[in-house]
């Protein structure tokens, strides 16, 4: 359990699994990321490695408490093994990705379009995208979200 993280800015963790760790209070921004990608391309090796280690756990982060203050972006870890809260926190799946034309949804300056774009280009499944409720960008991030839900690229919950 990590109970409240201050970060200088963002602290980078690349390469790291997770399995039953929860985060609670105020957390700093923190981006769990794949390792460095090699001539701009993903490490396939790295992803198909995540991909079968991340087949027998249950569950990797509990977030239900977490409260963000900046970005908290988690690309390594699969979105549908992230207990989440539902009103600040977004499942959106590859294929519900796949399946809309999302990038005509205003999404008001977040990085969402980002997150979704590379969701889809590296052929993860699924992926959890946090509203920082400490940032004032916080707002934005909300309308974002859901907009996501009603055009059917998010999770309805």
């Amino acid at each position: 359990m990590v109970d409240g993280l201050k970060t200088p800015g963002t602290l980078f963790v690349r390469g790291a699994v997770f399995k039953h760790v929860i985060l609670k209070g105020k957390i700093g921004g923190v981006v769990l990321a794949c390792p460095w990608p090699r001539d701009g391309v993903p490490d396939h090796a790295f992803l198909t490695a995540n991909r079968d280690y991340y087949g027998s756990v249950d569950w990797a982060l509990d977030l239900t408490q977490c409260e963000a203050q900046l970005e908290l972006s988690l690309a390594s870890v699969p979105g549908h093994l992230i207990r989440r809260d539902p009103t600040t926190q977004i499942l959106v799946t590859r294929e519900r990705a796949l399946s809309c034309d999302w990038q005509k949804i205003d999404l008001d300056g977040t990085p969402y379009d980002i997150v979704i774009s590379r969701l889809v280009s590296e052929g993860r499944e699924s992926e959890v995208l946090v509203a920082p409720s400490g940032h004032r960008s916080f707002p934005m991030h909300l309308k974002a979200q859901q907009r996501l839900r009603d055009a059917g690229v998010a999770e309805p919950d």
